[in-house]
Order: C-alpha cells, then sequence, then structure tokens
C-alpha cells in the first residue's frame, strides 16, 4: 500500500553488442539512480550476489559513453563456465496458460499489445483440441505430468518458415479481423494478403527437403469393412 506514495525507482541500463574476431559478445550495466520505492523492498546479499553472477561480474559493472561503429581495442579475454537450468516442461495446466498468455513469449511491442487484448493462441473451445490433435499426430509426448516435444515435433518445426512457426501472424490475424468488425477495411484486403502469404509458405515448404524427418508410425483407423457387390448382366 505504502508504495504509491513513493518516488518512481529510476535506473539506467545499457546494452553494448560487440564483434571481436568475428563474433558477437553482449556487455550490459545497470546503473542505479534513485531507488524510491525500491527502499521498502532491500535486497538481501544473496540476491545482489545472483544478479553479480548472471551479469559475470565480480562488482558492479559500468560502461563509458559509446557511440555506434566506434573502434574499440580488446585489452584480454576470458573464458568463465557457468550451469544453467532448462526451462521446466510444460503440464497440461501451463501449456493452456501459455497458449492464453502468448504475449509473454513475444519481443515486439506492437504483436505483444495485439495478443494481450485477444485470447492468445485459439478459444476456450479449442484450445484443448488443438493440443489433444499434436498428441494425436505424434508432435508431442507425456512424460509424467510433463509435456515434451517428441523428434517428430522438433524437425517439423525446424523444417517450417519462421512465419509458421511464430505467433505474429495471429496478432496480424486478429488485427485486421477486428478492423473488419470495426468497418475499417474490407473482407478483400484481408484475404488477398493472406492468400499471397499461404501461397508463399507453400512455395518455401516446396523448396525443403523432408527426407530427413523421423517417420510417424501410420495407425490405420478400426471400422467397418466395405462390401461391394458385384453382379453380371444376363445375356438376352
Amino acid at each position: 500500500y505504502l508504495v504509491q506514495f513513493y518516488p518512481a525507482y529510476i535506473y539506467q541500463q545499457t546494452k553494448v553488442e560487440l564483434l571481436i574476431a568475428g563474433g558477437n559478445f553482449v556487455s550490459q550495466a545497470k546503473t542505479e539512480k534513485q531507488l524510491g520505492w525500491q527502499v521498502l523492498f532491500p535486497k538481501s546479499n544473496k540476491a545482489k550476489n545472483q544478479h553479480k553472477l548472471d551479469y559475470g561480474q565480480d562488482q558492479e559493472q559500468t560502461l563509458p559513453p559509446l557511440t555506434k561503429g566506434q573502434l574499440l581495442h580488446c585489452h584480454q579475454g576470458e573464458l568463465i563456465e557457468k550451469h544453467t537450468s532448462p526451462p521446466q516442461s510444460f503440464t497440461d495446466a501451463t501449456l493452456l496458460g501459455a497458449m492464453t498468455g502468448i504475449s509473454r513469449y513475444v519481443n515486439d511491442a506492437a504483436i505483444k499489445k495485439v495478443l494481450k487484448e485477444t485470447d492468445g493462441l485459439g478459444t476456450d473451445a479449442t484450445r484443448a483440441g488443438i493440443i489433444d490433435l499434436l498428441f494425436k499426430r505424434g508432435f508431442l509426448q507425456r512424460q509424467g505430468k510433463a509435456i515434451t516435444a517428441t523428434e517428430v515435433g522438433v524437425a517439423l518445426i525446424n523444417a517450417l518458415p519462421p512465419m509458421a512457426t511464430l505467433p505474429d501472424m495471429t496478432a496480424q490475424w486478429e488485427a485486421t479481423l477486428t478492423a473488419i468488425s470495426e468497418k475499417n477495411t474490407s473482407y478483400l484486403s484481408f484475404m488477398q494478403p493472406l492468400t499471397n502469404t499461404v501461397h508463399e509458405m507453400v512455395q518455401s515448404a516446396s523448396q525443403q527437403s523432408f527426407a530427413g524427418l523421423p517417420k510417424v508410425a501410420f495407425k490405420p483407423k478400426r471400422g467397418k469393412r466395405a462390401f461391394q457387390k458385384k453382379t453380371t448382366k444376363k445375356a438376352s
């Protein structure tokens, strides 16, 4: 409650991308200018040390004023070994939550805004069915409560064009459909670009080699056999 009466927390975040011997390196620093409401939540020594570990620092790092394209001299290099933890696998609940809050996985501010205003991927009536279909087609598998991608699923994503694997397209469609509902654009203005996009995706996919994709065992559906009765025409 008291936080709302405190001044803003102000800090300067600097990120520099460097090209050294053909490799891309990133250096970043954070300098606190005004603690503001943060004084109510003092960081423990453990949290401070973790911050330093995240940045690979023994002390708070600062960066001098720099300009784009400026040439610098690399005095020395050091290899630091660290251990990282992979993100936790999805469960049924968290996967549904991720589809609803897909904007968390998008960096573009405009696309993130559109996805926040909509229901994310799918609808309440279709999300469970989409996940079930991915299981039936062998793209997802269960390991206890965890849901992971199969070898086939990973290979398929790698083989598809990027536009077919990102939620950006959904956001663009949602924005256009909203504009149509508000009578700010026409149906044809939505369908023509969509047709062109699908055509480009098909063309791109036709140039890809799917020969290396893992094979999926075909499971034929069990059903009643169909019999065809043959008759012969009697000669008159």
